[in-house]
């Protein structure tokens, strides 16, 4: 035969009624079974499946911790590709001009649109305006950086 778990709940009121009359709940149970040729082990214990609140408690602060750490994490990446960013001083700028043939008249192709030249030449980049990333936790952790 399998075993099977049976799980009775009592309300609170029930639970006081029967400490009143002195009642061994187990014992009734096991004398009732008995009457049909059941035989098993009856025991009063706390509900397994219910959470206590120290379980809940813990579940909230895993929970809590690891957003904490989420949003440390970005900000400390945001810092660290911030300090390492290379500033650009060279740059290209790049032009489009019309081809022109020896006469100063437009080149056109087949379907008769005019052929463009590309020209490209150095040119300097102005730098970023200055950055700031700033990061607070619940007044645990400030992180303020200005670049």
């Amino acid at each position: 035969m399998s075993e099977e778990r049976v799980y009775v709940e009592y309300s609170d009121e029930l639970r006081r009624a029967l400490a009143k009359l002195n009642l061994d709940m187990p014992q009734l149970v096991r004398e009732e079974l008995a009457k049909d040729d059941i035989r098993g082990e009856v025991t009063e214990a706390l509900d397994p499946t219910s959470a206590g609140s120290e379980d809940r408690d813990l579940f909230l602060l895993i929970i809590a911790g690891s957003v904490a750490v989420s949003m440390l994490a970005g900000a400390v990446a945001r810092v660290i590709d911030a300090q390492t960013k290379r500033k650009a001083t060279e740059g290209e700028i790049t032009s489009l001009q019309v081809a022109l043939d020896g006469n100063g008249k437009a080149i056109r192709d087949a379907a008769g649109n005019p052929v463009y030249n590309r020209s490209s030449a150095p040119a300097a980049v102005p730098e970023s305006k200055p950055e700031r990333t700033s990061v607070k936790v619940a007044k645990i952790v400030t992180f303020d950086f200005q670049r």
